[in-house]
């Protein structure tokens, strides 16, 4: 039983862990058509976007 409960946390991580890849992924298309101001909030949006992945990760493990 127990065993069965760490298996899917971990199958958890790898879950969020596979989308904060595909996030940064998303975001590492060619910016150069962008103005430096472009730049800086894909930058904060992708960070963001992970953070939110992480705090939720750590809700599922707290809450």
């Amino acid at each position: 039983m127990y065993y069965s409960g760490f298996q899917n946390q971990a199958s958890k991580i790898v879950k969020f862990e596979r989308v904060a890849k595909k996030i940064r992924s998303l975001h590492s298309e060619p910016d150069s058509h962008l103005t430096k101001n472009q730049k800086k909030i894909k930058i904060v949006s992708t960070e963001a976007a992970v953070i939110l992945l992480n705090v939720n990760l750590l809700n599922y493990f707290l809450g």
